[in-house]
């Protein structure tokens, strides 16, 4: 190994002499591209089941327009409305909808969605 100049410690133990190799510590800063966001925390649609009337909170930092999706666990679009929301908790009118099980998709103007299993009876 020409032209490498390598350090030893020697150290005695038990009336023998070892050489050991000091450790290298290296401490690195890498920059990564990558966007961290901070988890909202999730809440639930209640009551559920429903019988006449679902409130579904929202996350805080949704506004404007929303799609109102509703569907069987069939697939069958059963409801669907637009509204807009304002950091409140949105009202959906479930009376006129049959006892079952639903998902509920909520599209927001952010691009954004939201999928809720409910049940609805009465």
């Amino acid at each position: 190994m020409s032209g490498q100049n390598h350090e030893f410690i020697k150290v005695w133990a038990d009336g023998l002499m070892e050489e050991i190799t000091p450790a290298i510590s290296v401490t690195m800063d890498i920059t990564t591209n990558i966007n961290e966001t901070k988890a909202e925390t999730t809440s639930y649609p209640y009551p559920n089941p429903a019988t006449n009337l679902l409130t579904v909170p929202l996350r805080k930092s949704v506004n404007g327009s929303m799609k109102i999706k509703l569907f069987d666990l069939n697939g069958k679009l059963v409801l669907s409305e637009i509204k807009s929301v304002q950091n409140e908790p949105l009202q959906l009118n479930v009376a006129s909808i049959a006892n079952g099980n639903y998902l509920l998709k909520l599209s927001f103007s952010d691009g954004s969605s939201d999928v809720f299993k409910v049940s609805v009876n009465k």
